[in-house]
């Protein structure tokens, strides 16, 4: 199972994403006023393994991972570096992130933020 601590780091050991985002990578919501850019990362979804015989106890987990910047470029290169941080590293957990979805959210008028969205299944 993903655990957040687990999720955060890979993504704060990512040169590439720290070089865009700092330490701004936050869990659930972004504090208010944050220096953009900046990453919200969140569980939307948890799906329990199927067998055939019992209940493993293990599930998979849908993360998005948001991304806001001042533009739409900066939104699409730390998207770009967040992609890149994610898809197919392993976690410490032994887990790996599936890159599944992005949108592109576009402007969003509630943050006055551009925005975009990637979806991983771990």
């Amino acid at each position: 199972m993903m655990t957040g601590a687990a999720l955060y780091t890979l993504l704060a050991a990512d040169a590439g994403l720290v070089a865009l985002v700092v330490d701004r990578i936050y869990p659930i919501k972004a504090p208010q006023n944050p220096v953009a850019p900046f990453v919200v990362w969140q569980r939307i979804s948890a799906q329990p393994f199927s067998t055939h015989s019992e209940a493993t106890g293990n599930q998979y987990d849908l993360v998005r991972v948001s991304i806001y910047a001042d533009t739409y470029e900066g939104a699409d290169a730390a998207a770009d570096a967040c992609y890149d941080a994610l898809d197919n590293i392993p976690l410490s957990t032994g887990d790996s992130p599936t890159f599944k979805t992005r949108a592109d959210i576009g402007f969003d008028d509630a943050v006055e933020l551009h925005r975009i969205d990637l979806d991983f299944l771990i």
